[in-house]
């Protein structure tokens, strides 16, 4: 089980989308999937400084170590790793997208 679930969520949601839309009744569906890449130092920069306050967050990093799956000396190693890459002049980004558009009668 991973924090997503213990919070009542589901890290497996993206590839349900497609039938929920079908099961919530819409008739039409399109399915999409995207990569967003970036290559850019400023946008990376950006990018890593923003994961390293997300990981030392109270609200995330409390819920992490109160489960015992990390400390908050390794959250703090995660978020030094983050600030590196950010700063690192080939660091490279690519988040996976999947979008359903879909329409009811």
């Amino acid at each position: 089980m991973n924090v997503v679930e213990i919070n009542g969520g589901s890290p497996y949601i993206g590839q349900m989308q497609h039938a929920l839309l079908r099961e919530a009744g819409f008739i039409q569906r399109i399915v999409t999937a995207s990569f967003e890449c970036d290559t850019d130092p400023t946008q990376n920069r950006a990018m890593a400084r923003a994961a390293a306050a997300w990981v030392q967050e109270k609200s995330f990093g409390s819920k992490l170590v109160e489960l015992g799956l990390t400390t908050w000396a390794e959250l703090e190693q995660i978020a030094e790793a983050w600030q590196s890459w950010g700063e690192h002049p080939d660091s490279f980004m690519a988040s996976p997208w999947c979008e359903v558009v879909g329409w009811k009668a």
